[in-house]
């Protein structure tokens, strides 16, 4: 896990080789946390298969799991990538390790962005005060009971390699694996292949 270097008591040095951002994210906070900051929105995802809300009451499959997302979904997640975090959070929800009380643990989706001026082209230029929001991606790990392991990082966006420079970089400040070692995410999809076989297997011996 990546330390922070602070420059003193309101900011730290923030180094991803992206200048607008480097310069919003330093006057903030990353952290692996649930968090709404001007540079990171992240929170838990529950898997489908959770089906009691936290009052106690019972739901269907997949209602907590498209709570949890709609913010993603809304910044721009396309169903592709929404559906590769539903199974990581199924593998876990089955697989990782769970509370005393028998509770599973959920997975963590990061989403970092920043903010930038309309362009004077645009007619949101002539709002005073507008800005606009450009989503880099998501980085996805376990949750604090299974290690906060890096399961994948997503890059989003017209300018993707600028994006993975932040993205590998904050992945560092939220996980405890290296940005270069995306490898959480290959062994739950073996996992997941593995257990579809098994399932197929199933069905042909029946």
């Amino acid at each position: 896990m990546r330390e922070k270097v602070w420059i003193n008591g309101n900011k730290w040095k923030c180094e991803t080789g992206h200048r607008t951002f480097d310069g919003q994210a330093s006057r903030t906070i990353i952290t692996d946390a649930c968090v709404w900051s001007d540079v990171q929105h992240s929170g838990g995802v529950r898997a489908s298969e959770y089906q009691t809300m936290p009052t106690g009451q019972g739901c269907a499959p997949g209602v907590l799991f498209n709570f949890d997302m709609q913010f993603f979904r809304e910044s721009g997640m396309d169903e592709r990538t929404v559906r590769r975090i539903r199974q990581y959070a199924s593998t876990v929800f089955h697989e990782g390790d769970r509370y005393p009380d028998g509770e599973p643990d959920v997975i963590m989706v990061y989403q970092f962005h920043h903010w930038y001026r309309p362009k004077p082209d645009s007619w949101m230029s002539h709002v005073r005060g507008c800005r606009q929001k450009y989503v880099h991606g998501w980085v996805v790990t376990t949750g604090a009971l299974n290690g906060r392991r890096l399961i994948e990082i997503i890059p989003n966006g017209q300018y993707r390699a600028k994006s993975m420079s932040v993205l590998e970089y904050c992945a560092e400040i939220v996980s405890n694996s290296p940005a270069s070692a995306d490898t959480e995410g290959a062994v739950v999809r073996e996992r997941q292949a593995a257990a579809a076989a098994k399932r197929a297997a199933e069905r042909r011996a029946a």
